[in-house]
């Protein structure tokens, strides 16, 4: 088992109401994986290597105000074994920290 893991997080609007949710992704670099988009533009080129998604958790809004309060498909965010409040916690978190830095480095 790998002890290193990536964290992708995208701020996107992904149930269309206008209000983003964040997706965050849990992946393994040590599980790679062909990216079917770029294997399909050039049958020449390799195909080139993204790595496998392990889990991902949804952080929603419930008031659509910005302030992320909802978690889908909690997990155990802090390594103790358990998947609960304790890591519920973090995730939000987590996912206001990010939300700021998204709207901090939005293009103007």
């Amino acid at each position: 088992m790998t002890s290193t893991y990536q964290l992708l997080v995208q701020l996107e609007d992904i149930d269309s109401d206008t209000h983003p949710e964040l997706l965050i992704e849990y992946r393994d670099p040590e599980q790679p994986t062909a990216d079917p988009e770029e294997s399909t533009a050039d049958p020449e080129k390799p195909a080139a290597k993204t790595t496998e998604t392990v889990h991902a958790v949804l952080v929603r809004s419930s008031k659509n105000d910005g302030i992320y309060d909802i978690v889908a498909n909690n997990t155990d965010a802090n390594g103790d074994g358990k998947s609960n409040d304790d890591d519920k916690r973090l995730l939000l978190d987590f996912a206001q920290a990010a939300a700021h830095l998204f709207r901090a480095f939005k293009p103007q």
